[in-house]
């Protein structure tokens, strides 16, 4: 037994390090992958009890814990279908427009929630990126990585976490995470944010340490909120999430800002859709119609063996990306049934992906030595 054969329409959201995280219709599924069996199920227990202890709409609750085959699972149920991080590199990549300041501020809002939730169970994240963050088709945003930072890990006995996540320096250094650590980490995954906002003059002024337009005292007051939050030392640190929290609402305040979550999910949703518009290729999951990035829908509905075989290439393409089908499949695919000598058989996909390629899947078709398969480079979609 594999995992395809547990969950439907896997689509990958993270696929390196020592977990694997899917999109699963409806759920997310974190997948042990490193060679220590042991130690990614002892992980995996970690994770299933945190995530059942954490009480918020923010924190995905745990739907199952087994195992397919060899490879040991948790499924949470989230109906997340991207990253942050998936959508910041979209973003940056396609230049998108930041943020408006006071949208974009619902997210330390919404994360703020899930952490305060996490420490009222005595739960600590330890590391965050934009990795944990997912976040369904509507916007609504999900936390992930307690128990264990399943987006960041490397496997046994490595301290370091991949590039992009944020940890304090004693959690680095080995020490089990505590909530003045996690909040270091929070607070500098949050200015990692700053470039994808549209700031207002007062708060560029006040991120580059120009703070003439405060008053002397407000002034003193920004600094010494500036040194407990990146304090080295964890007793300098402030030591509840409520403490930050109060500290962002009061620079929010005087700057005349109002942290907007619903305004955010909305963003984010629209994001969602330009960036699954424009870049995704998307096939119905019967396969009666496809549309390719930036073009109009196809429909395949009286096509039967365009049909068979469309299907055939967009399932391998969410099995397995950049595995290819042979031709012998995509004749059984197509045109089921039938019996065909090797080389008439062979003819028709030929002809088959010929038409395909016509009707605007184009070089979103590739061939390999012994079959044809969907570019593993294009995201794809089953709608």
């Amino acid at each position: 037994m594999e995992l395809t054969d547990c969950f439907d329409d896997l689509i990958p959201l993270t696929s390196d390090g020592a977990f694997r995280v899917f999109s699963a219709r409806g759920r997310v599924v974190i997948a042990g992958a490193d060679p220590d069996a042991s130690w990614c199920s002892a992980r995996l227990d970690e994770v299933a009890r945190a995530h059942a202890a954490i009480e918020s709409p923010h924190v995905p609750r745990v739907d199952a814990r087994g195992r397919a085959g060899a490879v040991e699972y948790v499924a949470l149920a989230c109906d997340a279908v991207t990253t942050l991080d998936e959508l910041l590199r979209w973003s940056a990549a396609t230049r998108q427009p930041p943020m408006p300041y006071g949208a974009a501020m619902g997210l330390p809002v919404v994360i703020g929630d899930a952490i305060a939730s996490a420490h009222a169970k005595q739960i600590c994240i330890g590391s965050f990126g934009a990795r944990n963050v997912l976040f369904s088709s509507d916007g609504r945003p999900w936390v992930l990585g307690f128990g264990h930072d399943v987006v960041g890990s490397f496997g046994p006995d490595a301290r370091a976490v991949r590039t992009g996540s944020h940890q304090a320096p004693e959690v680095g250094m080995g020490h089990a995470p505590t909530p003045p650590s996690d909040l270091y980490a929070l607070d500098l995954f949050f200015r990692s944010m700053l470039p994808y906002v549209d700031l207002s003059p007062m708060a560029r002024l006040a991120i580059a340490g120009r703070t003439d337009a405060f008053s002397e005292d407000a002034a003193k007051q920004w600094s010494e909120q500036q040194r407990r939050l990146t304090a080295s030392l964890p007793s300098e640190r402030y030591q509840a999430i409520d403490d930050v929290m109060r500290v962002y609402h009061g620079w929010w305040k005087t700057l005349g800002v109002v942290p907007d979550p619903a305004a955010y999910a909305a963003l984010i949703a629209q994001m969602i859709a330009t960036k699954h518009a424009i870049s995704t290729l998307t096939v119905a999951r019967d396969a009666s119609w496809f549309r390719a990035p930036g073009a109009a829908a196809v429909d395949l509905g009286g096509r039967k063996a365009l049909r068979g075989v469309l299907h055939a290439l967009a399932s391998a393409r969410v099995r397995g990306p950049g595995e290819a089908r042979a031709v012998e499949d995509l004749v059984v695919a197509g045109w089921p049934g039938e019996r065909l000598v090797d080389r008439s058989g062979a003819s028709r996909v030929y002809v088959a992906i010929a038409t395909l390629r016509q009707l605007r899947l184009g070089e979103l078709l590739q061939k390999k030595a012994r079959g044809y398969l969907l570019d593993p480079d294009v995201p794809i979609a089953l709608a």
